[in-house]
């Protein structure tokens, strides 16, 4: 558009609005709205769109309690499944299937090539979702009540671990625990990531179960950790928000959870090669 200052560009997208705060609520069991917005840059628009779609798409499939996609499901839990998921972090069933279906409508989009700019486009991707999201959320549930069961083992481990001497790696075990399972964790991993959200969890789990053989060990680890984890926040501040930066930023952070495990875990293994050195490689690539 063409103004008194000149051209203007804006970049049209949905946009979620969360409605329906409650106190203590999170994201992952907040409902929203979808306005149609002009936003200010492209990096604005690519972070917006597709959660605006997702929003749209599961309000048109509907998101009211008896009609969640999954819920069938709970039902024929095994006793140990549905003691998992007792203790989920998530507000509870629904709360947790909403997310879970998030996850699996994100999911789907991508594999489609979504988000899509048209009307035509959308409707593809809407058939798309209603014929898919069942069975995607079925089997992401499987995933889910996995990692659930893992984070009990690991908060087993980690309580067994009594020693003061202990006390600084068990806190920091905890605290790796607590970031990985927590509200709104299913949506913000993925679906395709979750099998490695539970491999981060059972390395957590190793990690408490031999840390009283080689506690120098551990300490050591903590520390190269904490100068990989240190560059990943410096390079995070440096970064403006809605960059272009942000997304292989994201990357990097699962490169730092991979990093956890070959420190702490090696047992559990890494899908491919993880070093400080790579870290911080790719960081110094960002910024060129």
């Amino acid at each position: 558009a063409a103004g008194a200052g000149g051209e203007v560009t804006g970049y049209p997208s949905l946009v979620a609005v969360a409605v329906g705060s409650q106190l203590g609520s999170s994201k992952a069991d907040q409902r929203s709205r979808v306005d149609l917005d002009v936003l200010p840059t492209v990096a604005a628009q690519r972070d917006a769109m597709p959660v605006g779609t997702r929003e749209l798409l599961l309000q048109r499939l509907g998101t009211d309690s008896a009609t969640l996609p999954g819920r069938g499901l709970i039902r024929d839990l095994t006793s140990q499944e549905s003691l998992a998921l007792a203790a989920s972090p998530y507000r509870g069933v629904d709360a947790l299937l909403l997310d879970l279906n998030r996850a699996a409508t994100d999911a789907i989009v991508a594999r489609v090539g979504g988000p899509a700019f048209d009307k035509a486009g959308f409707d593809s991707i809407e058939q798309q979702v209603i014929g898919d999201i069942r069975s995607v959320s079925a089997e992401a549930l499987k995933l889910v009540l996995r990692i659930l069961g893992t984070a009990r083992a690991a908060q087993a481990a980690i309580k067994g671990a009594t020693s003061l001497s202990l006390l600084p790696s068990v806190t920091d075990a905890q605290a790796h625990l607590n970031s990985l399972v927590t509200q709104g964790f299913i949506c913000e991993a993925g679906i395709d990531r979750l099998p490695d959200v539970c491999r981060y969890i059972r390395g957590i789990e190793h990690r408490a179960t031999v840390l009283a053989d080689n506690p120098t060990r551990d300490g050591r680890a903590m520390y190269d950790f904490s100068v990989a984890r240190k560059a990943y926040d410096d390079a995070l501040t440096r970064a403006q928000a809605g960059s272009d930066q942000e997304p292989p930023l994201r990357q990097v952070a699962w490169m730092l959870e991979e990093f956890r495990v070959s420190l702490f875990a090696q047992a559990i293994g890494t899908p491919r090669p993880i070093s400080l050195q790579r870290i911080q490689k790719t960081l110094a690539s960002l910024r060129r």
